[in-house]
């Protein structure tokens, strides 16, 4: 068995495997040192993340993060447009 990726350490620490694959992935990680650090890593990771206090957006967060949204895919479509053309680049 070649080194776990990511997508199958994630699944593993979700438990989101059946039980045969998660036995299989558990028996390379046993012999694997790079895979079982990998695993630890994550672990860790998802330890500290999982300690910290949720923080609250502001009253103005998704309109904020939507406006820029659309500015970026407005540019984009101009762009292209522009690109098809032959015009000049605003840019």
């Amino acid at each position: 068995m070649s080194h776990l990726t990511s997508e199958e350490i994630f699944q593993l620490l979700d438990g989101l495997l059946e039980t045969s694959e998660q036995e299989l992935l558990s028996q390379h990680i046993s012999m694997c040192v790079r895979c079982r650090r990998e695993v630890e890593l994550h672990r860790a990771i998802d330890g500290v993340a999982r300690r910290q206090p949720l923080v609250k957006p502001s009253a103005r967060f998704t309109t904020t993060v939507m406006q820029r949204i659309v500015a970026h895919d407005e540019e984009s479509i101009l762009y292209r447009v522009l690109r098809r053309s032959g015009g000049a680049s605003p840019w």
